[in-house]
């Protein structure tokens, strides 16, 4: 595997199910990505029947990379779901929420006991910045940061909502001065990107964020591991172009201008 690997997230074909997410995987291959990243509910058809999502994963050179689960999920569903990532070994679970209610030490909570609960799975829990959710903005970000334990929550950034939500008076620069604070801990990324027009329903290189400043901050650094790309489908096709087409523009994004 490359030093930086990239996966392709669900949300791009808008959360495909039964034939249609195997073309999905089929799509994620022969763009060339390395891997799957989706959401907890998708993971329902295979939560004990693990051997059969390997399997497919296996037959195109990918690996399942994120899961993505709601603060406010079931308990038992996600310990569910975390053994079935230490089965599969998929090494993130990205915990989010969304006009919630919750406050930042319910969630810190929350966050502390799915990883006190996936400790011993290979599994690393993380936040999921959201817009509405929270801690949408840094400073909340911080604040919760500052409740988790950091033996037992990693920390992740998605860089879309980042770049939409953050505080920082240039837009584009929100996500990258952020990563250039918190990088490590930082340790695993979202790169999804912003623009005005079609919000986060944006193929990278499209939008406002600055990815070469990440980019570059990444390497200086010395990341490795993985890179999620996601882009919000589930608002419809960005500017009429089909989910395929929107995940090739990124992926050749990251290649012929990032070198990723």
């Amino acid at each position: 595997m490359r030093p930086i690997a990239i996966a392709a997230m669900s949300l791009i074909w808008d959360r495909p199910t039964g034939r249609a997410f195997d073309e999905m995987l089929d799509d994620i291959a022969d763009l060339g990505y390395d891997g799957l990243s989706c959401f907890a509910t998708e993971l329902a058809p295979y939560i004990d029947r693990s051997e059969l999502l390997h399997a497919k994963l296996q037959d195109r050179g990918l690996s399942l990379v994120g899961v993505t689960a709601l603060l406010d999920d079931d308990a038992a569903w996600i310990r569910d779901v975390i053994g079935f990532m230490g089965v599969l070994g998929a090494p993130f679970l990205a915990c989010t929420d969304f006009d919630t209610g919750l406050r930042i030490d319910q969630a810190a909570a929350i966050l502390n006991e799915r990883g006190a609960e996936a400790e011993s799975t290979g599994v690393a829990v993380y936040y999921h910045n959201h817009t509405g959710g929270v801690a949408e903005t840094a400073s909340e970000l911080h604040d919760l940061r500052a409740l988790c334990e950091p033996d037992l929550v990693g920390s992740m950034l998605d860089v879309g909502h980042a770049t939409k939500d953050f505080d920082d008076p240039v837009v584009g620069n929100r996500a990258a001065a952020y990563i250039e604070a918190n990088l490590p801990p930082i340790d695993y990324l979202e790169f999804k990107d912003w623009n005005a027009n079609t919000d986060l329903n944006t193929p990278l290189g499209e939008g406002v964020t600055d990815f070469a400043r990440i980019v570059r901050t990444l390497r200086d650094r010395g990341y490795t591991g993985w890179i999620t790309v996601e882009q919000n489908g589930n608002d419809g096709p960005s500017l009429g172009r089909a989910p395929r087409q929107s995940a090739a523009i990124s992926r050749a994004y990251l290649r012929d201008h990032l070198k990723l």
